[in-house]
């Protein structure tokens, strides 16, 4: 799994936001938001300091998530449920079919 700053720095420079703008537009410290970048911190402390970068940096949902998932937060989008799955949410194994969800549907949105 790629880094939190790696992350951030790829979807930053696609959208064309330097670190100054892009710190001013989620609220945080410029030097803050390069420590991020560079792995110096190695991730935000707050899920929502994410969610204004995903919002700012206009990230697809999987991206969104896949940024909070190296944050180290839950993803936003609900869990995807397979045929034949339990929808009882104390079912066994539930974690591991909801990780292995959302790295299915990580997977397809850096495929396409």
């Amino acid at each position: 799994m790629r880094s939190f700053g790696e992350l951030l720095t790829e979807y930053a420079a696609r959208a064309g936001i330097g670190d100054s703008e892009l710190a001013r537009r989620i609220q945080v410290n410029r030097l803050t938001l390069i420590r991020w970048k560079e792995g110096v911190t190695a991730r935000p402390r707050y899920r929502e300091d994410i969610l204004r970068c995903a919002e700012v940096l206009r990230l697809a949902d999987g991206e969104r998530d896949l940024l909070l998932a190296a944050g180290g937060f839950a993803p936003e989008a609900p869990p995807v449920q397979g045929e034949g799955e339990s929808a009882e949410p104390g079912a066994a194994n539930a974690a591991p079919r909801r990780a292995f969800a959302l790295r299915r549907r990580v997977a397809l949105v850096i495929a396409a």
